[in-house]
């Protein structure tokens, strides 16, 4: 049956019971809302199977870097009763590098862990939206990659192993620490980009690659966003690895910048094979306006991950997609929006853009109805919807899932717009 939603709870209250479980130390006031900072999963176990008594909303956290991080504490969404942080949840679990595999607790920074792997010459390759400060846990439950995605995966694709706390309080771990681990259905893919839905991620293991003995960013200036997609698919579909591919607009982090249209071409690998590649690609463009080599590649596109974070700014963000061959329909569109930067993945057929005002992101919403392309704003949650109530039968799914993770409806796919907790109990 259908159950209202209660009222928020009292945050002193809220705050005494949670000191009970975990003790003073672990808890804080924050601009009038609770957080809480389980010391791993066993104390994450017991503060979700608090909640779910209590009938708290839930909101796991990380860094709050990422894209979704403004849209969380945006005044038109309901507050949680309780935020979790991973914050002490920061061991290196176990790193094996002759399997190339590591496990880490879900409150590792995605800089931290370089700086640990790097000795070994390995590197997690993920460069997701919000930069090098963004957590692991966080990466994971957001489930969206950085221009790198093209050529190493999405966060799901190099995921082992989790292990998860449900909605109910259970500890869940899913996967191992080899490729070829599942028989069934596979949870892992599943809970990776459900942003809190299912649970809160408290340990990941990953697949690492060898750090890149070349990594080598090519720029051409272009009078205009289309004239520089036009450019970039030409040389991004040229029989050759290329490991990002974007048109940047607008004004960036430094050192990326600001600065006219510009084409990103970066190149990881040997430095032989780097060079075999550039000479194919100045034979077809001419030469680059800018060589970006090593640190310096590394730093404009860590600028780039930074740009799409927590830094959007007033005017919030957006994600339009399509195929990658209508990339210049997608810029086209979106030209007449007032954006304070763009960004288009040739590779992907991502954009993702920053309006300077609410009034400019919803003339992008209708500007990408408009060509049909699909259209999104970080921070949307699964939800959960009762059965029965109509919806197609992908999202009734969708439901019957979430609602298995999460019975009380206390995570952020059951509450996060607003909607009607749904429960087998009475009440």
């Amino acid at each position: 049956m259908i159950r209202e939603r209660r009222p928020p709870a009292r945050p002193s209250r809220v705050a005494a019971r949670v000191r009970e479980k975990v003790g003073p130390d672990a808890v804080r006031l924050e601009e009038g809302g609770v957080v809480a900072a389980p010391g791993g999963t066993g104390d994450a176990s017991v503060l979700i199977g608090l909640a779910a008594a209590e009938g708290w909303r839930l909101a796991p956290a990380g860094a709050g870097l990422g894209p979704a991080g403004p849209a969380m504490r945006s005044a038109d969404r309901p507050r949680p009763d309780l935020v979790l942080s991973s914050e002490r949840m920061t061991g290196l679990l176990d790193h094996r590098p002759g399997d190339f595999n590591v496990a880490v607790g879900a409150g590792v920074t995605l800089d931290a862990l370089a700086s640990r792997l790097a000795p070994e010459g390995q590197w997690l390759a993920l460069d997701p939206p919000g930069g090098g400060g963004v957590t692991v846990g966080g990466v994971v439950a957001d489930g969206r990659a950085g221009p790198l995605g093209a050529l190493f995966g999405r966060p799901r694709d190099l995921l082992l192993g989790l292990t998860v706390v449900d909605g109910a309080g259970r500890i869940l771990w899913l996967g191992g620490r080899v490729v070829k681990n599942v028989a069934g259905f596979d949870l892992v893919r599943l809970v990776a980009g459900s942003r809190g839905g299912l649970g809160m991620i408290t340990e990941a293991t990953f697949r690492l690659h060898p750090l890149p003995a070349a990594d080598l960013t090519l720029v051409w200036g272009c009078a205009d966003a289309l004239e520089a997609w036009e450019l970039g698919r030409r040389l991004a579909t040229l029989r050759v690895p290329v490991a990002a591919a974007e048109v940047v607009t607008g004004e960036w982090p430094e050192p990326l910048g600001a600065g006219p249209a510009r084409l990103l071409l970066r190149l990881m690998g040997s430095a032989a094979a780097s060079r075999q590649i550039v000479r194919l690609l100045e034979a077809e463009a001419g030469k680059p306006d800018e060589k970006w080599k090593g640190g310096a590649s590394v730093a404009r596109f860590r600028a780039l991950s930074e740009g799409e974070g927590l830094g959007s700014g007033g005017g919030g963000a957006f994600r339009a997609h399509a195929l990658p061959a209508r990339g210049g329909e997608l810029l086209s569109a979106f030209s007449g929006v007032a954006c304070r930067r763009i960004a288009l993945g040739l590779l992907g057929g991502t954009c993702r853009g920053y309006p300077s005002d609410g009034e400019a992101a919803r003339a992008a919403r209708v500007a990408a109805e408009r060509i049909d392309a699909s259209f999104a704003v970080p921070g949307d949650g699964w939800a959960r919807v009762p059965a029965g109530s109509g919806r197609s039968p992908r999202t009734r799914l969708a439901s019957r899932i979430v609602a298995g993770f999460d019975p009380s409806g206390i995570l952020p796919g059951a509450w996060r717009k607003g909607r009607a907790r749904s429960s087998g109990r009475e009440g």
